[in-house]
């Protein structure tokens, strides 16, 4: 009887497990990584609200002038850093939860801003590419958009 009370409990967890695995579902990149523009009159700050799950790559993270492609824009970067051996990059630095990106655009209009991250241990998402607008006056920042 006590065998039996097992392998009913062994079964019914098995199906309950492969229902609510059945039932998720991966976030699409836009899902899982949300970006928020702030500014002051010299600096841009982006922050990135990432799902429970989601991490960023660190060296895959680039801001660069969107015509010259290869002048890239010095980030200062607010977060936890974690080193861990994934399956897609290997030992990679990454960041989990929210992360903090600002930035001196240098009176540059239009930057491309480039990040790849994962769902972990699920998916990795192709390296994703956004542009972002700045508008000034009088040499201030008045605006940003990332699109």
């Amino acid at each position: 009887m006590k065998k039996l009370f097992i392998l009913v409990g062994l079964i019914s967890f098995f199906i309950t497990a492969e229902k609510i695995n059945k039932d998720f579902k991966i976030p699409s990149s836009d899902e899982a990584f949300e970006f928020f523009v702030i500014h002051d009159n010299q600096k841009v700050l982006i922050d990135v609200d990432m799902h429970s799950k989601a991490y960023l790559y660190k060296d895959k993270l680039n801001i660069k002038d969107e015509r010259l492609k290869s002048n890239k824009i010095d980030l200062l970067i607010e977060g936890t850093e974690i080193v861990l051996e994934d399956q897609f990059f290997g030992k990679s630095t990454v960041y989990f939860d929210n992360i903090k990106i600002s930035f001196n655009p240098k009176n540059l209009n239009r930057l491309e801003f480039s990040y790849q991250g994962c769902f972990k241990d699920k998916i990795c998402y192709p390296r994703i590419k956004k542009n972002i607008e700045i508008k000034y006056k009088k040499s201030l920042i008045s605006s940003v958009k990332i699109i």
